[in-house]
C-alpha cells in the first residue's frame, strides 16, 4: 500500500471517528466538490501513468530495432 493510500485511509478513519460513523458524515455542496476533484485528479493520474508506459514502451521498441 502506497504512503498516499494509508493517509487518505488514516483521514477516513478520523472523519468517521469524529462524527461517530460513517452515516453521520454530513454531505454538503462542499463535499461533493471535494469528491469530484479527487475523481477528476485521479482520473488525470491514471491517464498521466498510461501515457508514461506508452512512452516507455516506444522508448524500447527504438532500442530494441
Amino acid at each position: 500500500m502506497s504512503e498516499r493510500s494509508v493517509v487518505a485511509l488514516w483521514g477516513l478513519k478520523e472523519a468517521i471517528h469524529l462524527f461517530g460513523s460513517c452515516t453521520k458524515v454530513p454531505v454538503t455542496k462542499d463535499f461533493i466538490h471535494a469528491v469530484k476533484h479527487a475523481h477528476s485528479e485521479y482520473a488525470l493520474f491514471l491517464e498521466n501513468q498510461h501515457k508514461q508506459v506508452l512512452l516507455e514502451e516506444e522508448e524500447k521498441k527504438k532500442e530494441g530495432g
